[in-house]
């Protein structure tokens, strides 16, 4: 049996092959980062690929049998193509392969076209967008996920070369604020001539060419000639048994100067219109739900989410959402945009679960029927301004409104049953309501200099934050062995009130080659308010005292240091000294406030290595 299974994983193995093959100029000069794609000669889609290293040797590895068109691509230089048959008969070393630089003449003009899958453009990946098959009514995202190197789970978050894409582009413009899955869960894919994948520099780095090692993993789309001048989109709309139904809308243009884009779903079918984005608004951001502020829904299974991740769906859900996005690029580096999305859903459960818990002298039996309807509503508009004033000044502004609301009302009858008796009867009531309105601004001024002193960066920041949740519960038990009952009513009103602002300062100047320091100073304050009233309805008679605190704190803190930083193009090492001085006030109810005065040391270390393309060693620390 074990001679058997060896020669059939042996005979599987070998027919996958390995091509290589070495790259060079007419100076035998190797060429780095060149792609070699082997692709199917029917569509001329992708099957397999590999990149050149430093010595200029090629692999293409786990092969299947087969024709293929091998096309090597690199920039300023022709095209290579040639079919090869796999396994080849001489052998799957192609040996040195010289490419001949391209030619460009002037006057009479020839144009001839072919398509490479990828290629390198320094630190940027471009895909040809055409040699990728998608189905025909395809979106943004069913393309990425054919993209070698990219990576898209269910929910539609995307990894490019094992980083957290941060930011998806359109025309380099932002789409829907800083929302990537509006982008990629609506364009349709057959807009899209070209996607760059590659790392945002800081806007401090872009200004001055001082490279800090700040980056952003973000995805370009650019459109086809054709859709740049177009009005585009697609309506669909269907109708099924049951009086089930759904329909959408997506209407887009894009301009020189413009970029309009209008979306809109319906349905009954459970399908979400909530992004996780929109969930975590819901709940007052992250801050708000890590500290248990927010709304009453919570995070727990996937099937109790607001959000479309492509799971199972308990209970019949009506969604929807709308949303509009406009921006305007009055003339190179002087961009305004501004985008609303607003997305709901009503789901009626009715669930019925029955548990049976085996002993040695019998079983214990637990039914569960519950009843529960729950309405979830997201407002959010965000805008924001990006003028380079000239070459020596940027100016930056972002800001957001947003508004939810929800409700939850369920009714749980619960009975326990051990050797076929009813031991006890639970009847339990509960009606939630929960909203949330916050709004933030940020702006950033960058002036950059010819001196040693390089940079002066001067940014503000103001968010506000208000979350109201109230609950009532009311719970009647029946025992049976022996006969007895208990009443419980209660309710829980919670305020949570959240103000943060701060504002810093620093310069960058030049120390030496390649050496740079920056002194800085920075200072700011939270403010935050929680009150609570719990007790048994009615509100305004039966208040628990013990349960019902008003909690306000206040922190406000300063912080100075410098940083000594060494840039490289491969290589970026940072060492901070700093200190921080706060004053943390707390009180509750009507004590005295407790106040603490803090003087921290607080360094910095970072050192961030890119070895090779898209392959990274970095060792962080950090203190606070």
């Amino acid at each position: 049996i074990t001679l058997l299974f060896s020669i059939i994983s042996f005979s599987a193995f070998s027919q996958h092959s390995t091509l290589v093959g070495n790259l060079f100029d007419r100076e035998a000069k190797p060429l780095l980062y060149a792609t070699a794609v082997l692709l199917v000669p029917e569509d001329s889609t992708m099957a397999y690929y590999g990149i050149t290293n430093a010595m200029g040797r090629f692999e293409i590895k786990n092969i299947q049998k087969g024709s293929y068109i091998l096309q090597i691509s690199f920039i300023g230089f022709q095209t290579y193509v040639r079919e090869v048959e796999i396994p080849r008969a001489l052998g799957n070393d192609l040996g040195a392969i010289i490419l001949e630089p391209e030619n460009y003449k002037l006057g009479e003009v020839e144009v001839s076209a072919i398509r490479a899958p990828f290629i390198l453009k320094k630190d940027t990946i471009e895909y040809n967008a055409g040699s990728y098959k998608v189905k025909p009514d395809a979106v943004v995202e069913d393309l990425l996920e054919k993209l070698p190197g990219v990576q898209v789970d269910r929910s539609g978050n995307i990894k490019a070369q094992g980083e957290n894409v941060q930011h998806v582009l359109v025309d380099g413009k932002e789409f829907f604020g800083s929302d990537p899955l509006v982008a990629t869960k609506n364009l349709p894919a057959d807009a899209i001539e070209k996607v760059q994948v590659y790392n945002k520099k800081s806007d401090e780095t872009e200004l001055t060419g001082i490279d800090d090692g700040t980056y952003s993993k973000t995805i370009n789309m650019i459109l086809k000639d054709g859709k740049k001048s177009a009005i585009f989109g697609d309506v669909t709309a269907g109708v099924g048994t049951n009086e089930k139904y759904q329909a959408g809308a997506k209407v887009y243009r894009f301009t020189k100067k413009h970029q309009f884009a209008a979306l809109a779903m319906l349905n009954n079918v459970n399908k979400y219109g909530f992004s996780f984005r929109d969930y975590m608004d819901f709940n007052g951001g992250l801050q708000s739900i890590m500290s248990g502020g927010g709304g009453q829904i919570r995070i727990g299974s996937d099937n109790n989410l607001p959000i479309d991740f492509g799971q199972n769906i308990n209970g019949l859900v009506t969604s929807g959402a709308a949303g509009a996005n406009f921006t305007y690029e009055a003339h190179k580096d002087n961009r305004f945009n501004i985008s609303y999305l607003g997305s709901g859903a009503n789901k009626d459960l009715v669930q019925t679960t029955s548990t049976n818990n085996f002993f040695d002298i019998g079983s214990f039996i637990k039914e569960d029927n519950l009843a529960q309807k729950t309405t979830n509503r997201v407002h959010r508009l965000n805008f924001g301004w990006r003028n380079k004033i000239d070459s020596t000044q940027n100016l930056i502004f972002n800001g957001g409104i947003s508004f939810t609301n929800g409700t939850s009302n369920g009714l749980l009858n619960s009975n326990s049953i051990e050797s076929n008796s009813i031991i006890n009867h639970l009847n339990s009531n509960t009606n939630d309501r929960a909203n949330n309105y916050s709004a933030k601004i940020s702006a950033s001024y960058l002036k950059k200099w010819k001196s040693n002193w390089k940079l002066l960066k001067v940014k503000g920041d103001f968010s506000i934050n208000h979350d109201n949740s109230d609950k009532e519960w009311a719970n009647q038990t029946v025992y049976f062995n022996p006969t007895d009952s208990s009443n419980y009513k209660g309710y829980q009103n919670e305020r949570n009130h959240l103000i943060q602002y701060s504002t810093s300062t620093s310069v960058t100047r030049k120390i030496g080659r390649l050496w740079y320091g920056v002194p800085f100073v920075s200072g700011g304050g939270v403010e935050e308010t929680i009150s609570r009233l719990q007790g048994i309805p009615p509100i305004s008679e039966n208040k628990i005292d013990s349960l019902s605190p008003e909690f306000i704190k206040q922190n406000y803190w300063a912080r100075g240091g410098i940083s000594i930083k060494r840039n490289t193009k491969k290589s970026q090492l940072s060492f901070t000294v700093g200190v921080e001085n706060s004053m943390l006030s707390s009180r509750i109810n009507s004590r005295a406030s407790i106040v603490s005065n803090n003087l921290y040391f607080t360094p910095q270390f970072s050192w961030h290595y890119e070895y090779s393309t898209g392959r990274q060693l970095g060792i962080y620390y950090y203190s606070s």
